[in-house]
């Protein structure tokens, strides 16, 4: 964009309605696609965007130009469009091609025409509300980007009192290197505000405001202020108590202060806490004194600021400071987020890396996608079911954002150990909304140890994609150097052994042992020569069930969860979320361009199936064959065997098996191995 309408253009562009014209408007933008009209008539109203119907605006032009509308009759065909209003739409379609027929224009012109002003009904724009927010979105990312420590400020103050707004205003902070201090009695005012900085690369930071502590009212802020400006900063705990109004700020008020960090300055929180009692009762004891007018001749000629000649001697008692999670804890109750350091940050990265999207990315646009998430346990609420099982309704928060996950009956009984306050999870499972919330149905989830790594970059499956094509193991081995390795990713014994089918299938891959393979066992590979043979599509396979988590959604209903309705891949009882593998097979051919091509796409697919399951891979070459443990984690089901033995044809295979080797116990009634194609 290189103007102010090019921003409106695109605010109005990314909705339902135009959004399939997105490509022909950039095109058409950049000049490598010639502008064109269905009808001269049309120019002087889609001239400025290019030829393309941008604006609900333009739709009530097109009317009145083309089909003769009057204003009243246009305002119904917008009505039409805002509402969703499909009756009144299909009405309004044969007025506005009968009354362009009868202005003289061809028919099949209208019915074209009004092809491209139906998606409208799905959320088209008006100009004037497209520029207000393309207005805005300029202001603001003009100082952004020139006044940072400035226009964040004046975020965190918008958003004081809604925890969340905070808390992403907060990470931005982080992401930008933006210093935010917590709140302190010394130095903090009413609200968020600029200090002086020159260490940083800003010159500026960022200071809490004392509103943003709970049960902490303005008044007694506005009095503690005073109190300061006055007699200048607070020396120590019963100097703050001895200055200020304690019918305004309360025991209960200097707690929370205390808890949430605003007293560091004068001294650790544990400490305070316990002297908290000694200092209030020495303040109000002088206090009660003054009013009497029993202070002595000294106490009238002292310092206000000097405890210790006002007749006041005060310690804070000696204790164990307060432990680092206690400290945390208190920081998110009172401000709504932790502030002097976050439980996460130390493996923010990894964490990032092993999930497909942070929290604050989720929205009602990924409604119904399998997605993998990361974070912190922040509650659990358990909800019995009318079936009398339970289920759990978890919010897992990151350093930004929070959201609800969802945990059915079934998936619950066995990950009940996870849901624990603190623990780190990864999560996988389905988007759904509710209530206009977005919340993650659970299918599968267990606890982030940090050793989990992201999938390899392009670049990695690249790299590895060359070494394969070369056709020496040692190659091989060398370029998934970097990918993570279970016991399986060295050669298998069948490799090493010669054990494999005639067509170049590793014998596990029919899950039996070598030995003891199935003469009825289904060829895996088929030569170049011959047509790919394909197998009777197993029932499981060929017509999916609903998953376990969608039955029970069904069964259980409880008052608090509504499940979004669908299925995921895991079918039938049988799975009881035990731990599966998918196991691939890829033959190289004679072609090194398509077999590094087919290996980048193999790992993008990969990719679009985030689940908790294992992948394996054997490259099957012509004097051997290496298996490789993939950092993939895949949610291994029908749909993605089907998927990836489209994308391999006959120079590969996927089949799914019981994941043995993670360590984790298999139900008696494994499922039997699917394979697709």
């Amino acid at each position: 964009p290189n103007q102010i309408t090019d921003l409106i253009a695109i605010v109005a562009l990314y909705r339902p309605g135009p959004m399939e014209s997105i490509p022909d408007f950039v095109t058409a933008k950049n000049g490598t696609k010639q502008i064109s009209y269905l009808h001269p008539d049309l120019k002087p109203l889609l001239e400025e965007t290019y030829g393309i119907i941008v604006y609900q605006d333009q739709v009530l032009q097109i009317a009145r130009q083309i089909a003769g509308f009057s204003w009243g009759e246009a305002d119904v065909l917008r009505k039409a469009m805002g509402k969703k209003i499909a009756a009144l739409m299909a009405e309004q379609q044969g007025k506005f091609i009968t009354r362009a027929v009868q202005r003289g224009y061809d028919k099949v012109f209208a019915e074209t025409l009004w092809q491209l002003i139906e998606p409208f009904a799905g959320y088209g724009f008006p100009k004037g509300h497209a520029a207000y927010y393309a207005v805005v979105a300029y202001q603001t990312a003009y100082l952004k980007a020139n006044y940072p420590v400035e226009y964040l400020a004046a975020v965190l103050t918008a958003a004081a009192g809604d925890a969340t707004k905070v808390g992403e205003a907060a990470a931005e902070c982080r992401r930008l290197d933006v210093t935010l201090h917590p709140p302190s009695v010394n130095h903090s005012g009413l609200a968020f505000q600029i200090a002086d900085a020159p260490e940083s690369a800003h010159g500026a930071s960022i200071r809490f405001g004392l509103a943003a502590v709970k049960n902490l009212g303005e008044a007694a802020i506005r009095n503690l202020v005073q109190a300061r400006e006055e007699g200048g900063p607070f020396a120590d705990l019963a100097d703050l108590c001895r200055r200020v109004d304690l019918r305004q700020l309360n025991r209960r008020a200097l707690e929370s202060m205390i808890k949430a960090g605003a007293l560091d300055d004068l001294g650790e929180r544990a400490a305070l806490l316990e002297g908290l009692n000694g200092a209030l009762g020495m303040a109000q004891t002088e206090q009660r004194a003054r009013q009497a007018g029993q202070l002595s001749l000294l106490d009238q000629f002292a310092d206000p600021t000097d405890s210790a000649a006002a007749g006041m001697s005060f310690a804070l008692p000696e204790t164990a400071p307060a432990e680092r999670k206690q400290r945390l804890d208190w920081e998110k109750e009172l401000l709504g987020l932790y502030v002097s350091e976050h439980p996460l940050a130390s493996i923010t990265q990894r964490l990032e890396a092993a999930s497909t999207h942070p929290l604050g990315d989720l929205s009602e646009e990924l409604a119904g996608q399998n997605v993998r998430i990361g974070g912190a346990v922040a509650a659990v609420r358990q909800i019995p079911t009318r079936k009398g099982d339970l289920m759990a309704a978890v919010q897992v928060e990151d350093l930004a954002s929070t959201i609800e996950v969802v945990v059915f009956p079934r998936t619950f009984s066995e990950t009940r150990d996870l849901w624990q306050e603190d623990n780190v999870v990864l999560v996988s499972g389905r988007v759904d909304v509710r209530a206009e919330q977005v919340q993650i149905i659970c299918e599968r989830a267990r606890l982030f140890d940090g050793s989990e790594e992201a999938a390899p970059s392009s670049e990695q499956h690249t790299q590895l994609a060359h070494a394969v094509t070369a056709g020496e193991a040692a190659a091989v081995e060398m370029a998934a150097a970097d990918v993570p390795r279970t016991p399986t990713a060295a050669p298998t014994k069948a490799a090493k052994d010669g054990g494999q089918s005639p067509d170049g299938t590793p014998d596990w891959f029919t899950g039996e042992e070598p030995a003891e393979a199935a003469p009825q066992a289904e060829a895996a590979l088929q030569t170049d020569a011959a047509p790919r043979e394909q197998p009777a599509p197993r029932e499981a396979a060929a017509s999916p069930q609903p998953s376990a988590e969608a039955e029970e959604a069904k069964q259980h209903q409880p008052a608090a969860v509504q499940p979004h309705a669908g299925t995921n891949g895991h079918n039938g009882a049988a799975h009881a979320l035990a731990p599966q593998r998918l196991d691939i097979v890829l033959r190289r051919t004679a072609n090194d361009a398509d077999d590094v091509q087919r290996l980048d796409e193999l790992g993008t697919l990969l990719k679009r199936h985030p689940g908790l399951d294992r992948v394996r891979l054997t490259i099957s070459m012509t004097t051997a064959q290496v298996a490789l443990a993939l950092p993939h984690e895949v949610d291994a089901n029908p749909q993605i065997v089907d998927a990836v033995s489209r994308l391999l044809g006959s120079h590969g295979q996927a089949r799914i098996h019981p994941d043995v080797e993670s360590g984790a116990a298999v139900p008696a009634a494994a499922p039997e191995p699917v394979a697709a194609g």
